[in-house]
Order: structure tokens, then C-alpha cells, then sequence
């Protein structure tokens, strides 16, 4: 999606792009070889290597646009108290227990509105900002360019397919 709007983005810098990640990005692993889960699904692992992806991704972004006039970041909400549809009961009930510990949506969404408008911000890009806004580091695999690399080409290959497949008569 991101690709498909940076010209639009581009032509209308300044622009932001944010990608909302996790601190769950640090048990994220690349796995090339089942990099879709299809040999082994675990919700868990699937979550957090998308948001390890995301990291990859959103820093790779800020150096191509270096210069452009879009900036990138991540930004990491905390633990924000949230159902999703897809909850099983027992993951409903630890989210019951743990609810004391998050925030509400409204309180979760701060650091993107934070990352998307605020002046402070204007010009800075390829950081990931915590639930308090404030600019930290993320794992040591975030920053690997070379692996943001070869996943950014898988991507375009995988993206590419599907493309020429939908564009087929």
C-alpha cells in the first residue's frame, strides 16, 4: 500500500508515513524459507515477526526517501486494551486480567497522531517512538539493512506476482 501512494506522498511533501509496531518486534525472526507461515503457524510468532518486518520495512523506507520530503517511523503504542474479533475465550479472559495494565484505544492511539502531526517530528525520520513519544531504539534486527534488504526484494517479488496474476485476462 505504502508503495502505491509514494507518489501521491512524494508530490504532496512534506508527508509522513507511520507504521504502528510492537515491542513484540523483539522476538520477531525472518524466516525466508517459511516466511508466510505456512509450514508452521503460531499467532504469537506470526505477530510479533510482522512487526519485526514493519521495523525493517519502515527504516528501509527513510533511506529511500531521504531527501524526499516523506518521512517514516514506527511507533509503538503499549499494551492497549483492545478485543480483537479473532480472540479465542482464553485470550479474552488473560486480556480481562491484564486490562489493568493497558490503556484505552482512545490513550493507544497518541504516538501515531504524535508521529503524523506533531512539529517536533518535522524532518525526522527512521526512529521508532515508544508509548510516551519518545524516540528509542528498537532491536538490533530493526536495523539489520541487509536483511531489510533481501526482505524488501521478497516483497516486491511476492507483491509482483500477485499483481501480474490479478492483471491477467
Amino acid at each position: 500500500l505504502t508503495n502505491e501512494l509514494l507518489e501521491l506522498l512524494k508530490n504532496s511533501a512534506p508527508a509522513r508515513i507511520v507504521n504502528v509496531s510492537s515491542s513484540a518486534h523483539k522476538a520477531g525472526r525472518i524466516n525466508f524459507d517459511d516466511l508466510q507461515h505456512e509450514k508452521k503457524f503460531s499467532r504469537m510468532k506470526a505477530y510479533a515477526n510482522t512487526k519485526l518486518a514493519l521495523n525493517l520495512f519502515t527504516f528501509e523506507i527513510a533511506r529511500r526517501l531521504e531527501g524526499s520530503g516523506v518521512i517514516c517511523n514506527a511507533v509503538n503504542p503499549g499494551f492497549v486494551n483492545t478485543r480483537p474479533s479473532y480472540a479465542s475465550r482464553f485470550e479474552i479472559l488473560i486480556g480481562t486480567l491484564l486490562s489493568p495494565l493497558g490503556v484505552s484505544p482512545e490513550k493507544g492511539v497518541i504516538p501515531s497522531v504524535y508521529a503524523a502531526s506533531n512539529l517536533e517530528l518535522e524532518g525526522i525520520s527512521g526512529k521508532y517512538l515508544n508509548p510516551k513519544c519518545r524516540q528509542v531504539k528498537a532491536s538490533k534486527d530493526s536495523y539489520n539493512d541487509e536483511l531489510a534488504a533481501k526482505l524488501w526484494e521478497k516483497a516486491e517479488e511476492l507483491t509482483g506476482s500477485i499483481l501480474k496474476e490479478e492483471t491477467v485476462p
